[in-house]
């Protein structure tokens, strides 16, 4: 470099650092340049091996047995927090016995009373949805306990309907005597706001001789074993929602005198969370076909040879055989699948037409006289190496992000 008056003197850090970015796009310029030549050289074999290796990942990734993540604690909670670090002591070395899995059934008539022989036979019917569930009886001896504890107001009877039809029949008098005792069955105290909703009087503990006036709710909750005591546990629970959701569809069409049901179990998010991830698929492939429509669009033109409308639409089937690829990837290795990842499809498909338009604009500016062969070297070398730095900058900034302590971030950006 020399100075206004002649002299040489030192590049600036501006100079060194444009003529380092002038260097590093010749070199990657080069090297994406000899990718290309092989591309062309074998074009249909490259294809052909795309498609098998992209939709081939995603074969054997979803054959993986991944499953959705949904938990909040783990997917927010920071990795080795106190409050990890303190439930993985509570579970593994404290020696408490497991938190049951929970199991949770509601049953009301749209706000109507609920204290009624009907009501209480109501209950009694949708508890035969677990009870009568292949597996429960095996489920419960698996536990630590020995059994199922269901706390609800079919404890006042001994969680056994004959003994509600013995003791009430249809008495309505006695039905509300026997729900408005101070102690279950087994002299267990009651406590109303547990397994009542909005019962008047609502007192913690009852006292003999309170009698109640109406409740709108009857609250049934069944302690299930953890998956270390049974390990078929979960599919028994998704079994057990099955059925109560069939039951309570019945009785939302008019199956039980206009009661109704409604279920919560702990597999009860994950099974919703699965259910949005599945219905929001097929959005994923209508913005593919609208940007793919889009992007043809814009680079079609009205000429049965130059148009550049298929190119278009090839661009947006790369990036869906890219994504493919990527999901693919996260699943054979074991990279848990959150619904945050349902976010990359929508942001890849416009981070990836951007560099379609980079490219084809680049090729349109090269020189229409030379070769088809020139104007792709020329092309590769001046887009793809501005693509390659920024596509650089995303590998950065998202491997940072696969640093944070909070898993869903991390999972995120892995």
């Amino acid at each position: 470099m020399t100075s206004d008056h002649g002299e040489k003197r030192p590049p600036t850090y501006l100079e060194r650092w444009a003529h380092g970015v002038h260097r590093m796009n010749a070199y990657i310029g080069g090297a994406l340049q000899y990718v290309v030549r092989l591309v062309i050289k074998f074009p249909v074999l490259t294809i052909v091996a795309s498609i098998i290796y992209c939709f081939g990942l995603i074969g054997i990734g979803l054959s993986s047995g991944f499953e959705l993540l949904s938990d909040a604690d783990l997917l927010w909670t920071p990795v080795d927090s106190y409050p990890v670090i303190n439930d993985n002591w509570i579970k593994d070395e404290s020696g408490f016995n497991p938190t049951p899995r929970y199991f949770s059934l509601i049953v009301h008539k749209d706000g109507d009373n609920m204290l009624t022989v009907q009501g209480t036979q109501a209950m009694f019917e949708a508890m035969k949805c677990v009870r009568d569930t292949p597996g429960y009886a095996t489920a419960c001896e698996a536990s630590m306990v020995g059994y199922c504890n269901i706390v609800g107001p079919s404890r006042f009877f001994n969680n056994d309907q004959a003994e509600f039809e013995d003791l009430v029949g249809t008495d309505e008098t006695l039905n509300t005597q026997a729900l408005s005792q101070g102690v279950y069955s087994d002299g267990v105290r009651a406590q109303r706001n547990v397994i009542f909703g909005n019962a008047d009087p609502i007192t913690a503990n009852p006292t003999e001789g309170e009698v109640l006036t109406s409740t709108l709710a009857n609250i049934i909750n069944f302690s299930l074993p953890t998956e270390d005591e049974y390990g078929d546990v979960v599919d028994f629970e998704s079994d057990a929602l099955d059925n109560c959701l069939d039951l309570r569809d019945d009785w939302a069409d008019g199956g039980f005198a206009g009661f109704r049901l409604e279920v919560n179990a702990e597999s009860s998010s994950a099974n919703e969370s699965a259910r949005a991830a599945a219905q929001d698929i097929p959005l994923i492939l209508v913005a593919f076909v609208v940007m793919g429509a889009y992007c043809a669009a814009v680079l079609g033109k009205c000429h049965p040879v130059k148009s550049q409308a298929l190119l278009g639409f090839g661009a947006v089937v790369g990036i869906l055989m890219s994504t493919s690829a990527g999901y693919g990837m996260a699943m054979i290795i074991g990279q848990p699948f959150t619904n945050l990842a349902l976010i990359l499809p929508f942001i890849l498909v416009g981070v990836g037409l951007d560099d379609a338009f980079i490219l084809t604009g680049e090729f349109a500016l090269t020189n229409p006289e030379d070769s088809l062969y020139d104007r792709l070297m020329e092309m590769i070398l001046k887009g793809g190496a501005a693509i390659s730095i920024t596509t650089l900058t995303n590998v950065v900034a998202f491997g940072l992000g696969s640093a944070a302590t909070i898993p869903a971030v991390s999972w995120f950006c892995v």
